[in-house]
């Protein structure tokens, strides 16, 4: 006891030293006067509270969402409540009432380790993998489910097994809901949220927990012992189905706030973040949102970059000539991002496939910057364009050396070992990069490895500095070389 007193003294002087005895530089300075406890105001306390529960008004989503934070602390305590207690009903009978409480502690303990040891796995292996499946709303949809279809099964057969079983789902879903959670706030600007979140957090949580504690006094204040577990349990079964209802009608309201703020926002960040969670599982009729935002004269860059890439990722072919419209754009990022956006349509048909192929040729002459030739290298290769080893000839024979490059990598790709006839010739090339790359190719195609190692040791032996970074520059892809 005389270390823990000594404990907190030196724990009470330590807090002394930083409120009372701030350094005197003044970044610092700023830092700890900022911590320091401001004067309570009630009156603006309650303006705060009043604007938070307007934000929630002009936001349909999170009303939706308020509700379902309440209803899942409802059903969280409820279900705690009849775990314990049939926990120690099964072991007074087992036990009787010798060390009662401790075997009840030792018990609860051991099974919420189970339980939450169950949570951390499904955290770690595949809650992430199926909220990028199946979309943010999912996650709150699986977890309302699971409860409802538990919280039925103990109306039909409450016992140890099923209780068990229904505390287990609820804590294994209860991650996937956390998660979504955690990502709904991304649909609004991060200032909103954050006064959003601390309201939800700082009053529903405790409103939801008193709800609960309420409804079980008065259950036991009004219903005989015997008679309010099972009214217990049809009260949970309307809670988690009220739950999954609401859940339901969440999905539109999500989409369209995100809508909101990726065209009537003026923050850049807010706009990313939309792009990220349209492009989700889920939401309907985004493309044309998509589609408006591209239009927008003022669209920052990165933002027009991101829903490029997010059309890519939805391969919708009426989205193509939107694409390739900005093959041509006088900035290099967005034609760089158009042309890697095409080369995700897996199934392109006829003569869309021929429209792209020609708009990438006819840039491939025009454009003088050698990232987006590169580039158009590449998707000419992702899609397989019937004349891209004449192509590739034609760029290996009269382009730069950054082209050359490319155009090896391109042709090794194939895995056609008669292309290592046409790329031995660069094993003598002056730029010490196409030579690199020249080896690589030509090792993934087994072309003489005898010569290419001792080609590889003479760049090593080399006093040039260019030669030594381009040969270890391709050792990763190699591999051991003795």
């Amino acid at each position: 006891y005389k270390f823990f007193y000594l404990w907190i003294f030196f724990l009470f002087l330590f807090f002394c030293v930083i409120f009372f005895l701030p350094p005197t530089t003044a970044s610092y300075h700023n830092i700890f006067h900022a911590l320091r406890p401001k004067k309570f105001n009630l009156r603006a306390a309650f303006e705060k509270i009043k604007g938070n529960i307007a934000h929630i008004k002009n936001f349909q989503f999170f009303r939706g969402l308020l509700l379902v934070v309440i209803l899942y602390w409802i059903i969280a305590q409820l279900l705690e409540f009849q775990f314990t207690k049939i926990v120690d009903e099964n072991l007074l009978s087992s036990v009787g009432e010798q060390n009662h409480a401790d075997k009840l502690a030792s018990g609860l303990g051991s099974l919420q380790i189970i339980f939450h040891t169950s949570a951390l796995a499904v955290q770690l292996l595949i809650a992430s993998r199926i909220l990028r499946k199946f979309g943010t709303i999912a996650g709150f949809l699986l977890h309302a489910l699971m409860t409802f279809f538990s919280a039925v099964s103990l109306l039909f057969g409450f016992n140890y097994f099923t209780m068990l079983l229904a505390k287990n789902n609820f804590e294994l879903t209860g991650i996937l809901h956390k998660n979504a959670y955690e990502v709904s706030y991304y649909a609004i600007h991060h200032a909103t949220a954050k006064y959003l979140r601390q309201f939800l957090e700082a009053f529903m949580y405790p409103v939801g927990t008193i709800i609960a504690t309420l409804l079980l006094l008065a259950l036991n204040l009004f219903f005989l012992e015997n008679h309010v577990l099972p009214i217990l349990r049809l009260i949970m079964v309307f809670l988690a189905l009220l739950m999954v209802i609401i859940t339901l009608r969440l999905q539109q309201s999500y989409t369209n706030v995100s809508k909101k703020y990726l065209l009537e926002s003026e923050h850049k960040l807010s706009k990313l973040h939309a792009v990220e969670i349209l492009s989700q599982k889920g939401h309907r009729n985004v493309l044309s949102t998509f589609i408006s935002a591209l239009k927008k004269p003022n669209q920052s860059v990165e933002v027009k970059s991101k829903i490029l890439s997010s059309l890519g990722q939805f391969q919708n072919q009426n989205t193509l000539p939107v694409i390739v419209s900005f093959f041509n754009n006088a900035d290099p990022v967005l034609s760089i991002t158009a042309i890697r956006a095409v080369t995700n349509f897996k199934h392109l048909k006829s003569f869309s496939r021929y429209h792209v192929i020609a708009e990438l040729k006819n840039l491939f002459i025009k454009t003088n910057h050698e990232s987006i030739r590169i580039r158009i290298i590449e998707a000419l290769v992702a899609l397989k364009y019937e004349e891209i080893v004449d192509f590739l000839m034609g760029v290996m024979q009269n382009a730069s050396d950054k082209l050359k490059i490319a155009a090896i990598r391109a042709s090794a790709s194939f895995e056609d070992q008669m292309a290592s006839s046409y790329l031995e010739r660069f094993l003598k090339d002056e730029n010490c990069f196409v030579k690199a790359e020249a080896i690589l190719a030509l090792w993934k195609l087994n072309y003489n490895h005898k010569r290419l190692k001792q080609l590889i040791q003479t760049m090593f032996q080399s006093s040039k500095r260019e030669a030594l970074t381009a040969v270890c520059s391709i050792l990763g892809d190699i591999g051991d070389v003795h």
